[in-house]
């Protein structure tokens, strides 16, 4: 069963998928953040310029769609 067929609070989620992709090798984490009311994945990485981020809703993300921005940050932030 994959982590998209479980119902796991967002935070398990986060985690979960961070371990699937490896994300601390490259230096990326993923964590949960509230903002107003909703609660979104944080894609983020710490750079000598600042924090590079990416945010998805909670509410509208599954962990394979989580899982496929995460890559695709790695991607981005090691291109």
């Amino acid at each position: 069963m994959s982590l998209s067929q479980i119902n796991l609070p967002a935070s398990q989620i986060a985690d979960g998928v961070a371990r699937k992709i490896g994300a601390a090798a490259h230096g990326i984490a993923i964590t949960v953040q509230s903002k107003a009311g909703d609660k979104f994945f944080v894609i983020w990485k710490a750079t000598s310029a600042g924090v590079n981020s990416h945010e998805l809703n909670c509410g509208c993300c599954d962990a394979a769609r989580l899982e496929a921005h995460a890559r695709g940050f790695i991607q981005n932030m090691t291109a």
